[in-house]
């Protein structure tokens, strides 16, 4: 999957680094979504451009306590191919795509119809006589015939599926040629399977670097000694990927695509290489899990919309708030029992009472309270308890300490009622250009006399 979001807590700054990368240009984003102890929404997004390829942004609302899961579903813009398996054929099994050698024995190539892998075909070497020694190998990239080709000084990592019906040494080897067809350098062998037992369908890998010269390339199973092997033995391979790089991925071909992707043959079926891609216009998902650590145990009030960084820090002393039932009662003559019409339970509304470092945060409070905004409480002891509010009241008072003379401490009281999660800038609200705006008003000065302060201008809210 092409997609990817990185999430990186900023302790410093009590906020969640996001980057979310579609992989490919002109991409659109449908949603952006974060699940917390505080429950799920929207993570609050800037302006983004129509399209993109990727974006970072800060999540200044996450729960600073728990684990946070991001997910972002995307609808790519281009098509993008993943991955590209070299191998010409590796479902069917054919002499055409397969060649044994030093048998010590007679071979005989078959086939043995969608018993390996996947569904594939395997791709049988059965003596049909006893093997008088030596070892075998039998693989797909028969030169001539259904070349896998390759790159001087590239990386390419190979694997097939192997089974024998006589327990075995086994290992997967890389062989290369040239344009003419003759071998260039040694073989290049993967690890062994010692005593691979009998009728094990096992996946095998080798990787190597091509060396100078080589254009193309044999994958194979070697049984190193044929010692003991008689008559009716056979080695069976199938399912064989060869890919450009040094990683080893779950097999594919162009009928075969993995969860997520699509998969196709760039030619004839089973005869040309194949490719795992994601096409044009397919909505994407990816995920992320983080958590903040080493967070002092403060609380912070904040405007979570305009500029988070912002923010009051205080200390808890007090929490006092109820929800009240909208449920109304009706009293019925000659009815024992009221009629009851039942109504949502109301969100919190009374008061915190909060310690302040000094009366610079408290006049921080106040200035809080009084730009007629939304403010955000976020703590850490009590996961679950953050929130949005409305101020009604502020109280300060000082608190002189009895026990040293000539030390106060500055307590405030917040009247609160909470309130929705105010829109602001999220994906899921109508976000406006500056190219709107200015349509709308006819010209900068316009805007100007329209909005007081820039942030007004953010929260799109005009001047009576």
């Amino acid at each position: 999957m092409s997609i990817t979001i990185t999430a990186t807590p900023d302790t410093e700054r009590r906020a969640v680094s996001l980057v979310v990368d579609a992989g490919t240009p002109g991409s659109t984003l449908v949603s952006l979504r974060r699940t917390d102890a505080n429950g799920a929404a929207d993570v609050r997004l800037p302006i983004l451009p129509s399209t993109f390829e990727a974006f970072t942004v800060d999540d200044h609302e996450a729960a600073l306590t728990g684990p946070i899961e991001y997910e972002a579903t995307i609808v790519t813009g281009a098509e993008e191919v993943l991955r590209e398996n070299l191998v010409k054929s590796p479902r069917g099994a054919t002499t055409a795509n397969t060649d044994g050698y030093g048998v010590g024995g007679l071979g005989e190539l078959g086939a043995s119809p969608a018993t390996g892998h996947a569904g594939t075909d395997e791709a049988t070497m059965t003596w049909t006589t006893a093997a008088a020694g030596g070892g075998a190998t039998f693989g797909f990239g028969r030169p001539g015939q259904q070349d896998i080709t390759v790159e001087s000084g590239s990386t390419i990592t190979a694997s097939l599926y192997v089974r024998v019906s006589q327990t075995r040494d086994v290992f997967p080897i890389l062989r290369f040629f040239n344009a003419s067809g003759q071998g260039v350098g040694l073989d290049v062998q993967g690890t062994a399977f010692t005593a691979m037992p009998p009728d094990q369908l096992t996946r095998m890998s080798v990787t190597a670097i091509v060396p100078a010269g080589a254009t193309r390339v044999r994958i194979g199973a070697r049984i190193p000694n044929l010692a003991g092997i008689g008559s009716g033995f056979s080695l069976r391979i199938s399912a064989a990927v060869a890919e450009r790089g040094d990683h080893l991925l779950p097999y594919f071909d162009g009928s075969t695509p993995l969860p997520g992707t699509w998969a196709r043959w760039t030619g004839a079926a089973n005869a040309s290489s194949s490719q795992l891609y994601i096409p044009a216009g397919t909505e994407q998902r990816a995920s992320a899990v983080v958590s903040f650590d080493a967070l002092d145990p403060f609380t912070w009030i904040l405007h979570p919309a305009v500029v988070p960084e912002d923010a009051v820090r205080v200390t808890f002393a007090d929490w006092s708030m109820s929800r009240t039932s909208h449920s109304t009662q009706s009293d019925v003559i000659d009815r024992p029992d009221p009629i009851v019409n039942r109504g949502p339970l109301g969100m919190r509304s009374g008061s915190l009472e909060a310690w302040c470092e000094d009366y610079t945060a408290v006049r921080a409070l106040e200035a809080i309270a009084a730009a007629e905004e939304t403010v955000m409480l976020r703590q850490i002891p009590f996961p679950g308890l953050d929130g949005y509010f409305e101020i009604r009241s502020v109280a300060p008072r000082i608190e002189r300490a009895t026990a040293r003379p000539g030390r106060v401490r500055w307590t405030v009281t917040l009247g609160l009622v909470e309130v929705q999660r105010p829109s602001g800038p999220l994906l899921a609200a109508p976000l406006w250009t500056y190219g709107a705006i200015l349509a709308e008003h006819g010209t900068y000065r316009g805007i100007r006399d329209s909005f007081e302060t820039y942030r007004d201008l953010l929260l799109n809210r005009e001047t009576a």
